[in-house]
């Protein structure tokens, strides 16, 4: 953690970017076990990586509002 600020360090991660032709953030780059790389774009992603990396994982669902009655 100590070196992640470092000049050298932040070049690295800019190139590594910049090579993956990243065009906004948040970009996530996944390899996987078998060494397949897919690059993602997006915070709406993570069902695509999770599957991609072979993370188990419970999908997104949408919950039904409960019904409150009104306070005034």
């Amino acid at each position: 953690m100590q070196k992640a600020l470092t000049p050298e360090n932040k070049k690295r991660v800019i190139d590594l970017t910049m090579s993956t032709k990243a065009f906004g953030a948040p970009w996530i780059v996944a390899v996987n076990g078998d060494g397949e790389r897919k690059d993602y774009f997006g915070n709406d992603r993570w069902d695509q990586v999770f599957h991609h990396l072979g993370v188990p994982f419970t999908p997104v669902s949408i919950v039904a509002p409960r019904t409150v009655k009104s306070k005034l």
